[in-house]
């Protein structure tokens, strides 16, 4: 379960590396080692984090929801099969010359990213029939799935817009709700093993039937290996 630490939201979520992996539907392993690296052995050379955990390293590390955005990015990009190295260097060159500390979290990167990383490498990016250069579809469905404020994202809509799933570090300590009534999708799974039916629970709570069995499918789908 998610605990509580303070950002600029308030009360936000600290995630388990287990639980933000379920989430964003990655491996524990993967996420991981984004997120502490690795050590030199004799097969390969040492790496330092792609993400720096904003929780307690000592007992965790423990993830803050802008990390889980930042995992979410590469998630995306990995499933591309772009070479992490050329994402580390990417994000390097937006932290170092564009003054861009974190650069997965501001709207900028979401609108002229493409621009931004073309600049660095163009090997990055996939390009058109026109010649135009853009994000790989996968990477551009995880950014436009994000909104943002003043401040940087605010949720996620994890199962994409057209469905009804929400992170919102505000809202049930940011574990995946029912974005129409916020309810946890883990309460209504746990409805429905105890008995109840989706048309039942959607009426109890003000829900569509069609958000009550998307929410069961998620959180019902296979585990990912550790």
């Amino acid at each position: 379960m998610a605990s509580r630490s303070t950002t600029q939201y308030g009360v936000a979520p600290r995630y388990l590396i287990a639980e933000a992996a379920r989430i964003l539907r990655v491996k524990p392993v993967t996420l991981r080692t984004w997120c502490v690296g690795w050590k030199e052995t004799r097969a390969r050379r040492a790496q330092p984090p792609v993400i720096r955990p904003d929780g307690d390293q000592v007992e965790g590390p423990f993830l803050s929801f802008f990390n889980l955005i930042e995992a979410g990015f590469l998630n995306a990009y990995r499933e591309t099969g772009a070479p992490m190295q050329r994402v580390r260097g990417a994000l390097a060159f937006c932290r170092t010359r564009l003054s861009i500390p974190r650069p997965l979290l501001t709207e900028r990167f979401r609108l002229d990213g493409k621009d931004l990383v073309l600049e660095f490498d163009k090997g990055l990016l996939n390009a058109s029939a026109s010649g135009q250069y853009l994000w790989p579809e996968l990477v551009e469905r995880w950014l436009r799935d994000i909104d943002f404020d003043s401040l940087g994202p605010t949720q996620v809509w994890i199962a994409g817009r057209e469905h009804s799933l929400l992170v919102n570090p505000r809202i049930g300590f940011g574990v995946p709700i029912l974005a129409s009534c916020g309810v946890r999708t883990e309460e209504v799974v746990a409805r429905f093993h105890a008995g109840e039916g989706p048309r039942e629970i959607a009426e109890d709570l003000g829900a569509k039937e069609d958000e009550v069995l998307e929410a069961i499918r998620w959180e019902t789908a296979p585990p990912l290996a550790a």
